[in-house]
């Protein structure tokens, strides 16, 4: 039997330096907030992951389910994407602040994410397997505290926004780091990379999200974590002898049957949340007032067709209902008329067909999103239901 050089004392003091790193963060100035997070906190992460493979060497134990929660991994991750697209429909859609600081964001989530993974990996299956449940635990409670940044802000809160705080960010992160560190234990390094960059990155890299209150889509991100465990436990579980020998047997005669099934439906999915985070030349938009009444009632899903800042002059003509952006909130109104402003430039006077009068702002070109071009009467209407729930409650 193969074993690891792992050591106790190196995955100590790997845990250690990254609490440490935590706490140094959330006692950073202000000022040096942003070199800490773009340099420091990544160049600190890869340091120890790599001098961790170092000290313990390379783990020749072979990962028996690996392919098996690669695609475990891949079908969670596109319920995560799936929920996005149904929460978007339900409570619309709206520009996501982070998108801008994309590029930055990138570099040091990929970083962060990539390490923490192999170490938490590592850290699991190099433990002695009577204690990997503790060890297991530990890491749950130390990659949580490494991931609540807002705990910068912890002087500030009152009662009512700790409660707010542990339930919209610190329990959906001691869910998705339990789930991660179970996974570790029979899946591979990949799956781990998977499931992580989807909860992480999603939120960075879609220019638009749902527009759902935070405590509810912390609650919907557990229950997709708590799915996501499900399946791993019944999939991944140990099995006896004689279930894994029937395994066998039925995977000969219903492999390719499986692969279609398993296939299908996630091609589906992934092409209708493409759609939905705006991937095509047409994207769905849902109405959510009656300020377009008579022509796109409230609850019409509305397919809209994207225009490019420079397709704008010659596409938008007067009569064409457009969608365009105004002070960061997205509205669907008729073109009336154009005119110019003191540039030269051409700007477009809108009205809701509803309304008495034209709206007050005139647009311009790099506001407008796309022009609509086909709709389908009330089948959005749940999203307004939610909408008048939320702003009730």
């Amino acid at each position: 039997m193969i074993k690891s050089n792992a050591s106790p004392t190196a995955s100590i003091l790997t845990l250690s330096i990254m609490l440490a790193t935590q706490v140094v963060f959330i006692l950073t100035p202000g000022s040096l907030i942003v070199d800490f997070n773009r340099i420091l906190r990544p160049a600190i992460y890869a340091a120890i992951a790599i001098i961790y493979c170092v000290v313990t060497g390379k783990d020749e134990r072979p990962v028996t389910k690996s392919r098996q929660s690669v695609l475990l991994s891949a079908i969670a991750a596109l319920l995560y994407l799936a929920a996005i697209f149904i929460t978007g429909l339900f409570f619309g859609f709206s520009s996501n602040i982070m998108f801008a600081g994309l590029s930055s964001l990138l570099w040091t989530s990929s970083v962060i994410i990539f390490t923490s993974e192999y170490l938490r990996a590592a850290i699991i299956k190099r433990s002695p397997r009577h204690s990997r449940t503790a060890t297991a635990i530990i890491l749950v409670l130390i990659f949580t505290f490494a991931q609540l940044d807002l705990l910068r802000n912890a002087a500030g809160f009152s009662f009512i926004s700790t409660v707010d705080f542990t339930f919209t960010t610190v329990i959906p992160a001691l869910a998705l780091n339990g789930v991660l560190s179970y996974i570790a234990f029979e899946g591979s390094f990949s799956a781990l990379l998977i499931l992580r960059s989807t909860h992480t990155l999603c939120p960075l890299i879609m220019p638009v999200l749902p527009n759902a209150p935070r405590a509810a889509w912390a609650s919907i991100n557990c229950c997709i974590l708590f799915i996501t465990l499900i399946l791993y436990y019944i999939n991944i579980r140990d099995k006896n002898k004689r279930t894994r020998w029937l395994d066998r047997k039925r995977s000969r005669y219903f492999r390719t049957k499986n692969a279609a099934q398993i296939c299908i439906p996630i091609t589906l999915v992934a092409l209708i949340v493409i759609f939905a985070m705006r991937g095509f030349s047409y994207f769905p938009v849902i109405v959510l007032t009656d300020s377009m009444r008579g022509s796109l009632d409230r609850g019409s899903i509305v397919f809209v067709e994207k225009l490019e800042f420079e397709d704008v002059h010659d596409a938008v003509s007067a009569g064409d209902i457009i969608l365009y952006t105004h002070r960061d909130i997205e509205m669907m109104h008729r073109v009336i008329e154009f005119r110019h402003n003191s540039s030269g430039e051409r700007i477009y006077i809108t009205k809701g067909d509803a309304n008495d009068s034209a709206d007050t702002n005139p647009i311009e070109a790099w506001q407008i999103l796309g022009i609509s071009k086909a709709y389908i009467p009330y089948l959005g209407y749940p999203a307004v239901i939610a909408r008048e729930w939320g702003a009730g409650s």
